[in-house]
């Protein structure tokens, strides 16, 4: 028992020192190409996740995915992934205002390009969303002993609603300087 409150803990602490460098990385970088790419890999290093990835949505179809894995690149997983219907995962995400934990196996996700690649793992996903738009969904892998608790979910929909604002942020910035261009 004192073993599994200690790694409980660790889990705990790599989220929130994700959560920190997450939150460093939306305050500073304003290209959101690189911010979504830096978001993934920090998520995966600080805290070992299997594999992370946002889907931006548009239509409710995937226009662009961003991706990273602990040990091997998921990049031809993910290619030609525009204008396909989302995933199991991100179809569950999207329907819940917390993040959402679901176990991951080859015949509950038949649709998802990493099932055969990580069988048999945890996927805990949530909508990226401010002010009622919707942007996507971060989806990040677990070994499926490493079940996500509460707290987890939370920070994790915290991370979600953080990259919403930021994209928001980046969004209405980019219009205003429209605006102020087209009166010149």
């Amino acid at each position: 028992e004192t073993s599994q409150v200690h790694e409980r803990l660790e889990r705990l602490n790599a989220v929130l020192k994700a959560t920190r460098r997450v939150g460093q990385l939306l305050n500073r970088e304003k290209d959101v190409q690189k911010l979504l790419q830096q978001t993934v890999e920090t998520l995966i290093e600080t805290r070992k996740y299997e594999a992370v990835w946002i889907a931006l949505l548009r239509d409710e179809k995937i226009f662009k995915v961003f991706q990273a894995g602990k040990e091997k690149n998921y990049a031809s997983f993910f290619a030609g992934l525009q204008e396909q219907e989302p995933f199991t995962c991100t179809r569950h995400a999207l329907r819940h205002e917390r993040a959402i934990c679901l176990h991951h196996t080859k015949n509950s996700c038949k649709d998802c390009p990493l099932s055969s690649e990580l069988p048999n793992r945890t996927t805990i996903a949530s909508k990226i969303i401010h002010n009622n738009i919707i942007y996507g969904v971060l989806t990040v892998y677990v070994d499926s002993h490493l079940l996500a608790d509460d707290e987890e979910l939370d920070l994790i929909t915290g991370i979600a609603s953080d990259i919403g604002f930021a994209l928001y942020s980046i969004e209405t910035e980019a219009k205003a300087e429209q605006a102020t261009a087209a009166l010149r």
